[in-house]
Formats: structure tokens, sequence, C-alpha cells
């Protein structure tokens, strides 16, 4: 009896189907957002007799995260910022962990620090119960956490002004949190000196900011190892 391979070879059976057989495998995924936590669940929308029992879950995302809760009889891998694979631990007939056709399975969730989130292309993998071997899976769009899911997802925000009659002027710098982004300064907007780089969130003061000339102020993302991964291509 043939027996469920190693987790890195059944990820690579699951999606090498997707490509020449996107409609073979019956399957959708509902996501319920709270906050900065998401819950997906999965539906095996295979008809009844079908022998495609859904076994794996492929979930793209971009942004750090962490994984709060996994199905009985299910485990996953993930490098905290690209993606989670889901996938069940069944060795043996009768697999009671796989999703049947018609049955539906909650509890795969991640938490993350932002609330921003974008569409990407996960991947629904099947066990064949019939053939003890991998099945077809499908592919479709799914919710996924991302620094670029909003238009305010990456820029930073400057907050909490204050200034005083002693040449001090501050403000808080929000951004994606342990990123690193530099305050700059200018006197007519054109020319741009870099003051401070920090990881945010964080406060800046400039305790000669009333000295003339006038100045002003703008941050940006300055990217580094840390947000190297996020922000290739």
């Amino acid at each position: 009896m043939k027996t469920k391979p190693a987790l890195i070879g059944l990820l690579v059976l699951a999606l090498s189907f997707v490509a020449g057989n996107l409609q073979a495998f019956q399957a959708h995924v509902v996501l319920t957002q709270s906050g900065t936590n998401y819950t997906y669940t999965l539906f095996n929308d295979e008809p009844a007799g079908s022998q495609s029992y859904l076994n794996t879950f492929y979930l793209p995302v971009n942004a750090r995260i962490s994984v709060v809760s996994s199905p009985p009889g299910w485990s996953f891998t993930t490098d905290g910022m690209t993606y989670v694979n889901w996938f069940s631990t069944d060795t043996a007939l009768p697999y009671p962990s796989d999703i049947a056709p018609g049955a539906s399975v909650t509890g795969f969730a991640i938490q993350t620090a932002i609330q921003t989130s974008e569409s990407f292309d996960g991947a629904l993998g099947s066990w064949d119960h019939s053939l003890t071997n991998s099945g077809p899976a499908s592919t479709g769009l799914i919710s996924a956490p991302s620094i670029f899911g909003g238009s305010s997802a990456v820029p930073p925000t400057l907050t909490n002004l204050n200034y005083s009659g002693t040449n001090m002027f501050q403000f808080a710098l929000f951004g994606i949190s342990s990123f690193n982004y530099t305050i700059q300064w200018s006197t007519n907007l054109t020319e741009w000196t870099s003051i401070v780089t920090n990881s945010a969130p964080f406060s800046f003061v400039d305790t000669n900011a009333f000295i003339p000339p006038m100045r002003f102020y703008r941050s940006m993302l300055f990217p580094d190892a840390l947000s190297g991964p996020f922000l290739a291509d």
C-alpha cells in the first residue's frame, strides 16, 4: 500500500497539477478577518462519491506573519513572511484528517501586525483515496496579509506633532513595524538632507527647528535586509 510522501514532495506534487488541470479539483477557501487575525475555512466541493479529498493548502503572503492555529491532524511549514503551507499529517488509510467531498474544515489561522491585504494565487491540493496517491489541485485568488495591500501600507505617517518656543519640534512616525524609515529635512523642498534612520514606530525631536531658515520634513522607507524580501521586484 502506498503512503503519502514527505511534506516537501507532497507540496511539489500538488502544485505540479495546477498549471495543467486547473478545474480538475473542485474546492474553495473562505476568509474571516478580524483586525490582524486571518482565519481560513477550506471547502471540498467535489460531488458525493468522489475520491479526491482535500489535504493541502498553500497560502502566499507578503508580510511578517505567525501561524496561530491549525486544525487537528494538520501541520504546516512557513518562512514567516512569504508563504504558509498547511498539510494533512495522515500517512495511511483511511486518512481521517483529509477533508471529504462536501465537507469543510476551519481553523487555518495566521496573525500579523498589519490590516492590509491583497489577493494571491493560492492552491488547494487533493489526495486520491482510491489510488492512495496525490490527486489534482485547484488554484484561485485568496486574500492574505500584504504590506502593499493598501494605499497607506508602506508610506509612513507623521503624527503627534508638537512644538515649543525653545526651538524644539517633534513628531512620531508610524509605518510597518520593525521596518526602517529615514527622516529628511529641506529648506526649499528641492534639496533634502537625511537626519536619522530608525525602525518604525519611533519619535523624532529637532532641537533647532526654529532657527532660520524655515524647515520642511519628510520620511521614506529605507530598504534593508529586513524589508528586502518584501520589496524585491
